[in-house]
């Protein structure tokens, strides 16, 4: 791999340095296959059946601080469901909690009382399920607009190639009934021909008899 210059990509999200001539040969890989509107919409319908779950395991473990699930399993499902809707980067949407956390929480003031150093915990883990049911019903209403758009869109193009189709049929009819009405034409045609010939010739004979 001499030769080649380092190049700068972007990797979730951020730009990095990449050098080629660092990477070492592989064989392990794995192929994705593109996912047609059906499988969107069962991936959309696995993915809020997660979510819900997640979000049941966060109200029964009282909290995202585990153990089932935390804040980053829960923003890998918003991420997916986002992914999902056709939008490349998610992070437009859903802030990394890894990220984020140091200064989340940087500087606000704990709601506790002297002697009760337990009551800010509860505060902060009620405030932090509110903003999680906002953003899961911010998530569930968008991936349910973007599932009505795919279906109205599909529905048009079925409705616009069911009337090409009629169209096409419409006109291939005209025309066979065209050639037929052409082909009769040239029938009675030849026939009143034929039939004026054999006149004429009758006439002769009995002339000539």
């Amino acid at each position: 791999m001499a030769g080649r210059a380092a190049r700068v990509l972007r990797l979730r999200n951020q730009w990095v340095s990449v050098d080629p001539s660092d990477w070492r040969q592989r064989n392990d890989m794995t192929v994705t296959v593109g996912l047609g509107t059906g499988n969107k919409d069962q991936t959309l319908a696995h993915l809020q059946s997660i979510l819900g779950m997640q979000v049941q395991a966060i109200q029964m473990q009282g909290g995202v601080a585990g153990p089932i699930v935390t804040l980053p399993n829960v923003h890998k499902t918003l991420c997916e469901i986002a992914k999902n809707a056709g939008f490349r980067n998610p992070g437009d949407f859903f802030s990394d909690p890894t990220s984020l956390a140091g200064a989340s929480f940087a500087g606000k003031p704990a709601a506790t009382r002297p002697e009760d150093g337990r009551g800010g915990g509860r505060l902060r883990i009620e405030q932090q399920r509110a903003e999680f049911d906002q953003q899961h019903q911010a998530a569930v209403a968008t991936a349910d607009q973007q599932h009505q758009a795919m279906k109205a869109a599909a529905e048009h193009q079925r409705e616009i190639d069911r009337l090409q189709a009629d169209t096409a049929a419409a006109a291939a009819k005209a025309q066979l009934d065209r050639e037929l009405a052409l082909k009769i034409e040239r029938i009675k045609s030849a026939t009143a021909i034929e039939v004026a010939r054999i006149r004429m010739t009758d006439v002769r004979d009995q002339g000539s008899s």
